[in-house]
């Protein structure tokens, strides 16, 4: 097996040895939906870009759209994300978000085609977002199936 060096390339300010921001790590969801988070969040392109489709990242999407295509076999009605502090929680939250909210604005790499095939799906299906964030009361979308985040 190669070293993670070998594979993976840092980012330019830790390839460089700068500082960084670490407030550009931590994705808050509800900054993705009113178009404040940085742009690698909030553009879906450049989000998909930077994201890597881990086996639970294509499990849980093909889950949630197999769900949303009216397929319940291989399914649950509530997808219980339970990982620990930066287990990629929020990371898939929003991946779901992009994914269904911008269908149609998504590059279809290889990646995402990929995921599509494994989930035995020919396309992202449409659906209707909304989005709960734990600290707030009211939704901050509402248009129908509900992806919900608690925090």
């Amino acid at each position: 097996m190669d070293p993670w060096y070998k594979i993976a390339t840092p980012r330019k300010e830790v390839r460089e040895g700068r500082s960084f921001n670490p407030d550009e790590f931590a994705i808050a969801l509800e900054q993705v939906v009113a178009g404040t988070a940085p742009d690698d969040y909030k553009d879906p392109n450049k989000f998909f870009s930077r994201t890597f489709f881990t086996k639970a990242l294509c499990e849980h999407s093909g889950m949630v759209f197999r769900r949303l295509s009216g397929k319940t076999e291989n399914t649950a009605p509530v997808l219980a994300l339970i990982t620990q502090f930066g287990g990629g929680k929020t990371h898939t939250l929003t991946a779901l978000y992009h994914l269904a909210r911008h269908r149609n604005r998504i590059k279809k790499d290889e990646e995402i085609t990929n995921l599509l095939k494994e989930a035995n799906l020919t396309k992202i299906p449409e659906a209707q977002v909304a989005v709960f964030v734990g600290r707030y009361r009211t939704p901050l979308m509402t248009e129908g199936p509900v992806i919900i985040e608690c925090g």
